[in-house]
């Protein structure tokens, strides 16, 4: 579980600095304020789905949600390579980071479902494990990405790919859906 976890965040690492570089490449285009908008509008996108996410993870199962997450984001980033079109490059990157934030929230429940008692220190290992991995993944871009940036956005999509097939491979902890029976009227 957080082997898929740590892949998919280095995922989204990879690709939070090149789309910065990839914005600011378009400076003739957008303002620092329109860049800055794009950016944070992607990252938000992704925090306001988590909830909702995490709840269709508690009645569907982890598994699907995290490998349909990342399959969704290796193909927004390979759009994003092939694409030379700023509102669709745009469009993929909201797609791509906002999956991968939202699905944070799912796996961050499998963590702590694989952990059992323990669930303190696991969401701590998680974060940490996550941050870390996300600075190296920062790191790991820049380096790609000073080779040639659409280079980045097919590691990130390569990236999202091997979480897809580490998820595969990984046993969750699956419990059958939780059905919510509705109340029942007082009398």
């Amino acid at each position: 579980d957080s082997l898929s976890a740590t892949t998919s965040q280095r995922s989204l690492a990879l690709q939070e600095t090149p789309l910065r570089q990839s914005l600011d490449s378009f400076a003739g285009v957008l303002t620092p304020g329109e860049t800055g908008l794009a950016f944070s509008g992607m990252i938000l996108l992704g925090a306001l789905a988590q909830p909702v996410i995490g709840r269709v993870s508690d009645l569907t199962g982890r598994r699907s949600i995290i490998l349909v997450g990342n399959a969704i984001a290796a193909v927004a980033a390979v759009g994003v390579w092939l694409s030379v079109s700023l509102t669709l490059i745009i469009s993929l990157l909201v797609v791509s980071i906002g999956v991968l934030v939202a699905i944070r929230s799912a796996l961050l429940a499998a963590a702590v479902e694989h952990a059992g008692s323990r669930e303190g220190t696991t969401l701590g290992i998680a974060f940490a494990l996550m941050d870390g991995v996300g600075a190296m993944g920062a790191v790991l871009a820049g380096v790609v990405g000073n080779i040639d940036l659409a280079y980045a956005y097919l590691l990130a999509a390569g990236l999202s790919i091997t979480a897809v097939v580490i998820g595969l491979r990984v046993r969750f902890e699956e419990e059958p859906p939780v059905v919510v029976a509705p109340a029942m009227p007082a009398e």
